[in-house]
């Protein structure tokens, strides 16, 4: 391949990790905003406990508080499943972006390479034209004498 083509992969890798790191950072916002959720129902769910040990409820408010603290449990139990799910497509996405760096970088040596080799190439096309000038230029002189 040549070294043009290979730039272009380059490019294209770059862009793939660009994707990734994107996609990520969604991820990651998304797990930010599920962990703010549950720790404000966990705070909640402890405000009603202070509610409940500071004051005096009647029968009736304990049963209200009862009843919607286990509303809070059950919200709390489903944040913590988003969390968890959450933390795992974080984790994926990680896992994506130094997939996509590594090829970028696996691209990026190849192209290196490739761009040598075509320099080298190159020098010595020109190096020999140059030996062949040379040495046309000696015979034209050696027949001349």
């Amino acid at each position: 391949m040549t070294s043009k083509r290979l730039a272009r992969l380059v490019r294209l890798r770059k862009l793939v990790e660009q994707s990734a790191a994107a996609e990520l950072s969604e991820r990651q916002r998304e797990l930010d905003e599920a962990q703010e959720e549950l720790d404000s129902t966990w705070r909640e769910m402890e405000q009603v406990d202070q509610l409940v040990e500071e004051g005096q409820p009647s029968a009736q408010e304990l049963v209200v508080a009862s009843r919607y603290q286990g509303h809070l449990q059950k919200r709390a139990r489903h944040q913590q499943e988003v969390v968890t799910s959450s933390e795992q497509q974080v984790a994926e996405g990680r896992d994506d972006v130094r997939e996509a760096w590594r090829e970028r970088r696996l691209m990026e040596g190849v192209h290196e390479r490739a761009a040598a080799e075509e320099q080298a190439q190159a020098e010595t096309s020109e190096r020999k034209a140059h030996e062949a000038i040379a040495l046309s230029i000696y015979n034209r002189a050696q027949e001349k004498e």
